[in-house]
């Protein structure tokens, strides 16, 4: 099974905490004024940019079904650099569901603004919501769905992390990275050029 996802996961639900002295406090997200359904059928693009939300957090013990997703949860937690962690728990749930479409074996290739490199993930915890006309996206937490793989017994490449906030990568699971010869040459040439890229 093979999957193209890009701008993919920037648009799905998400689980959102803030990791500070070792424990995960849930951020609950809700709109800070009622939201105008009649304005949004007329123009959805001005109703959504003219949305605001406020955040309200609350101890949590996270309990999901699949314990991989657990372990993640405590690997942030022991983070504990106050940092929002955005976690993309349905962005698991797709990958999991395409895994078993295709017999336990997965190719995806993604590419989406977001950060691969953990250190990078305090200057995503803002809960920046960018808008495209009618449509909104987050900063996707690659680190998070590398993990999740990783955690599977698959790969996550490059694991390197652009510097312009533009990561392009593979997910891979029930496969060897080492079988997939021509995906890694595409991967290396993508990190000299590619739609993040200017010349000169």
């Amino acid at each position: 099974m093979v999957a193209i996802a890009n701008y993919f996961f920037d648009s799905i639900p998400y689980d959102a905490y803030r990791a500070e002295a070792g424990e995960l406090r849930e951020c609950l997200v809700a709109l800070a004024a009622p939201f105008d359904l009649a304005h949004a059928r007329l123009d959805p693009a001005a109703a959504i940019a003219a949305a605001s939300w406020r955040v309200e957090e609350v101890p949590t013990r996270p309990d999901y079904a699949d314990p991989v997703i657990n372990e993640l949860c405590a690997e942030y937690a022991a983070a504990s650099d106050g940092a929002v962690v955005l976690l993309p728990v349905a962005g698991f749930t797709a990958l999991d569901y395409l895994a078993r479409l295709g017999g336990g074996r997965l190719l995806v290739l993604t590419s989406d603004k977001g950060y691969r490199d953990p250190a990078l993930r305090a200057a995503h915890d803002d809960f920046t919501v960018v808008h495209h006309g009618g449509c909104v996206s987050l900063s996707v937490n690659f680190h998070a769905l590398a993990r999740f793989v990783e955690r599977k017994g698959g790969f996550a490449l490059p694991r390197e992390q652009r510097s312009d906030g533009f990561y392009a990568g593979v997910l891979g699971l029930g496969l060897a990275p080492a079988a997939l010869p021509r995906c890694l040459t595409a991967l290396d040439d993508m990190a000299r050029f590619g739609p993040a890229t200017t010349s000169g």
